[in-house]
């Protein structure tokens, strides 16, 4: 699948492209042989509700949050979330072990 971001500029036709997932921080397979993106203290991150929401018994608003299962690294590279990538995709070469 083509990788679609103007500042990842390889061959549309190489290998680390096609396997290349929107919302990657950078092309896929340029990580540690053997690692993917799931084994990344990267992959995953809290994301806040829209709105808030009231709480009957405290009487006030909360602003849960929830797992969302895309590369902190593309967020902070680039400023936007991206869409959700699976976690058997090849690390890329900001991987950095998770717990």
């Amino acid at each position: 699948m083509p990788i679609g971001k103007p500042n990842l500029t390889d061959s549309p036709t190489s290998l680390s492209a096609t396997i290349t997932e929107l919302g990657m921080a950078y092309f896929a397979g340029t990580g540690p042989a053997g690692k993917y993106c799931g084994d990344c203290k990267f992959w995953t991150y809290y994301r806040q509700v829209r709105k808030p929401r009231f709480n009957r018994r405290t009487g006030a608003e909360e602003w849960p949050s929830y797992k969302w299962r895309g590369c902190a690294k593309f967020r902070d590279l680039t400023g936007q979330v991206g869409p959700q990538i699976d976690d058997r995709l090849h690390a890329c070469k900001y991987f950095e072990q998770g717990s």
